[in-house]
């Protein structure tokens, strides 16, 4: 009697967590988010002999303090829990995990065009957008292309993740700047919402994609091993 009562509450102690799966939603909260970048086009100041010159000169990047927050709810509504992360926990969290080791070039090789439709098909929300993009290049021509390409990109992609309702609260503004290197002033605030289902989803189709791939590698493999015997 005490084994059934304890497979039943053990039961029912799955199907609340597969409840909780099915009908959470994770909230990334984006705060004060401002990236600087500066690349002086006037490059003879940059040949002088003194050090403060020179390093005004040179390509830098200004982050701000920003604040990230990774919220669960249940039904979009019922907060269950909250972790926050500022800039300082943010470069030691990725300082423990390696991740500036992560070799680029060969995370692209290894990533592919039906990877990243599964990644699509996650289908993030976007309830709230305050974002504001002011960017330029050495070539004024070339500037004045980025902008109209940006806001296309904007407006084709932006009804696609956003909510009727939440129309109103998304904002952004791109605007050039000219002849002054290459820019890129970045000020973003942002709430996104990601189904845990659909994340789920996508990481057992990415995955059950990569172990096809490597048991038909190897049955190729196999295969010219016995017609070469």
């Amino acid at each position: 009697m005490v084994l059934v009562l304890f497979f039943i509450a053990l039961l029912i102690i799955i199907m609340l967590i597969l409840t909780v799966i099915i009908f959470s939603t994770i909230r990334i909260s984006i705060k004060d988010l401002k990236i600087s970048t500066n690349n002086i086009k006037n490059k003879t100041m940059c040949n002088t002999a003194y050090k403060d010159t020179v390093n005004k000169c040179n390509s830098n990047t200004e982050k701000s303090n920003y604040l990230l927050i990774f919220s669960l709810y249940f039904l979009n509504r019922i907060k269950i829990l909250s972790i926050k992360f500022d800039r300082k926990k943010m470069e030691k969290l990725i300082t423990k995990m390696h991740l500036e080791k992560v070799d680029i070039q060969k995370l692209e090789r290894e990533i592919k065009l039906s990877d990243i439709r599964e990644v699509i098909n996650i289908k993030p929300k976007v309830s709230y957008l305050n974002l504001d993009i002011k960017v330029g290049v050495d070539d004024v021509l070339v500037t004045t292309y980025i902008i109209p390409i940006l806001c296309t990109v904007f407006t084709l992609v932006l009804p696609r993740v956003t909510k009727k309702e939440n129309v109103n609260d998304i904002k952004y503004v791109v605007e050039p700047i000219y002849n002054n290197g290459n820019v890129l002033h970045l000020k973003l605030e942002s709430n996104i919402e990601l189904k845990i289902i659909n994340i789920l989803n996508c990481i057992f189709r990415i995955y059950r994609s990569k172990k096809n791939e490597i048991c038909t590698k190897n049955e190729i493999g196999k295969n010219k091993i016995k017609c070469s015997v």
